[in-house]
């Protein structure tokens, strides 16, 4: 792979954070619901997150702007209202989540 310039960093944030910003939040639930529980379905079928289910968990990509909050349950990931208080939050960059 080639270094990226630090001069285009910022350019590309900013561009790849447009859906953080501009798409509403009632939108990106519904496509954040069936990503997460289809990427999941596996570990979710076989109880390798039960230890999380009824917890409301939140995700804050910062670069790009999205904040998530999903309540866990038996069998999904269930989009929730952000105003509500996260049990626990996982917060990053971009590239710390890939």
């Amino acid at each position: 792979m080639l270094p990226i310039p630090e001069f285009v960093r910022p350019v590309a944030k900013s561009v790849i954070g447009i859906p953080g910003r501009f798409i509403p939040y009632p939108v990106q639930k519904q496509v954040l619901s069936l990503v997460l529980n289809q990427a999941f379905r596996e570990p979710l079928h076989h109880g390798e997150l039960d230890f999380l289910e009824g917890a409301k968990v939140r995700i804050k990509v910062t670069d790009l702007c999205i904040d998530w909050l999903l309540r866990v349950g038996a069998d999904r990931f269930v989009p929730i209202d952000r105003a509500q208080q996260a049990d626990v939050c996982i917060s990053g960059e971009s590239l710390e989540f890939i």
